[in-house]
C-alpha cells in the first residue's frame, strides 16, 4: 500500500474532454505545423521543433519563456497508435543546466460522442516536488491545447520571422501611411477613408487588384496592445472573420503569428485555397516595406 501511495504521488494524470474528433486531437500531435501553435505553458512560443514522428523516432522541442529563458525537452516515440495512444519519453532541460526530468508521457485519445476523452499520464518523476512543477505547466498546455483544436477547422494562421525589432514592425501594421503603402497581395493597392486605431475605431479602405477590380474592406479594431498585439473584426465585402496578430520580440527580430478565425468551416474551406499564399505574399511586401530608405527607424 505505502508503495502504492509513494508511485501515485510521482505520477501525473489529466484528464480532458475536448470539443473535437481524436483526429484532430492527435494531428495536433503529430504535424508541427501544427504543435508549435499551442505547444508549452501560457505566453510560451515554441521556436524551434524537429519531429520524426514515428515508432523509434526521436522529437526535440524549444519553449521559450516569457522571462527569455529555454526549455528543452525531447526523447523517442515508443508507441504510435493513430489517433488513439502515442507513448513517449521525456527528457528536459532548462538553459544550460543539466537534464533534470527523464520519464515517459503517455496520451490516449477516446471518442466520445464527437468528442474526445484526451488522457495525459506522466512517469515517474523522482519526487512529489517534480510532479507539480509539471502539472501546472501541463494544465496550461492542455487549455492552450483545447483552444486550438476546437477553432482548428475555422483557423487559418500565417507564421514569419522577420529581420527587424518589434517597435518598427509594429508600427508598420498600425501606421496608416505606413499600411497602406504595403497591405494586400502582391499586385495590390490601398486608398483608406478611415483609419482610427483604437477599440471599436474603423478601418474602412479600398483595395485595388492588379487588373483593376477594386475590394471595399470594413474592419473595426477591438484590441491595441502596443507592441504586441492587434486584434480586429473584419466585417466585409463577402464574408466575416476575426483576426489576431501576436509580435514577439526576438531582439533583432520579430516573430509575427497572424490568425484569421472564420465563423463556419465552410466559409474557412471556401478561401483556404488562396488566403495562405496571399497572406504570405502580403508578408513579404511587408518586409520589403521595413527594408526601404522610405521608412523611418
Amino acid at each position: 500500500m505505502a508503495e502504492a501511495t509513494a508511485t501515485a504521488q510521482r505520477t501525473l494524470v489529466i484528464t480532458r474532454v475536448f470539443d473535437a474528433p481524436p483526429r484532430l486531437v492527435f494531428n495536433a500531435w503529430s504535424k508541427p505545423e501544427q504543435l508549435v501553435r499551442w505547444f508549452g505553458p501560457n505566453n510560451f512560443t515554441v521556436p524551434a521543433c524537429e519531429q520524426e514522428f514515428r515508432e523509434g523516432g526521436t522529437y526535440r522541442f524549444c519553449m521559450h519563456a516569457p522571462d527569455g529563458g529555454d526549455h528543452w525537452v525531447w526523447g523517442e516515440y515508443r508507441e504510435i497508435s493513430e489517433y488513439d495512444r502515442l507513448v513517449f519519453t521525456w527528457v528536459r532541460q532548462d538553459d544550460k543546466s543539466k537534464p533534470w526530468v527523464d520519464n515517459v508521457v503517455t496520451l490516449t485519445f477516446e471518442e466520445q460522442d464527437g468528442k474526445t476523452v484526451f488522457t495525459l499520464h506522466h512517469a515517474l518523476f523522482d519526487t512529489p516536488e517534480f510532479r507539480d512543477e509539471h502539472e501546472g505547466g501541463w494544465s496550461e498546455c492542455m487549455d492552450r491545447l483545447g483552444a486550438f483544436v476546437s477553432t482548428i477547422d475555422r483557423e487559418i494562421i500565417t507564421i514569419r520571422i522577420i529581420n527587424t525589432p518589434r517597435e518598427r514592425v509594429f508600427k508598420a501594421w498600425t501606421d496608416p501611411d505606413i499600411l497602406s503603402r504595403w497591405w494586400g497581395p502582391k499586385g495590390f493597392t490601398n486608398t483608406f477613408h478611415t483609419f482610427e486605431l483604437r477599440p471599436d475605431g474603423i478601418w474602412d479602405f479600398t483595395m485595388h487588384g492588379p487588373d483593376g477590380t477594386n475590394y471595399h474592406n470594413t474592419s473595426v479594431f477591438e484590441r491595441i496592445e502596443a507592441p504586441t498585439l492587434l486584434v480586429f473584426n473584419h466585417l466585409k465585402p463577402m464574408h466575416r472573420f476575426h483576426v489576431t496578430v501576436h509580435f514577439e520580440d526576438l531582439g533583432d527580430r520579430t516573430r509575427i503569428e497572424w490568425h484569421m478565425l472564420h465563423p463556419t468551416v465552410e466559409e474557412c474551406d471556401r478561401v483556404r485555397g488562396f488566403v495562405p499564399t496571399a497572406n504570405e505574399e502580403n508578408l513579404d511586401k511587408l518586409e520589403s516595406e521595413l527594408n526601404s530608405k522610405t521608412l523611418e527607424p
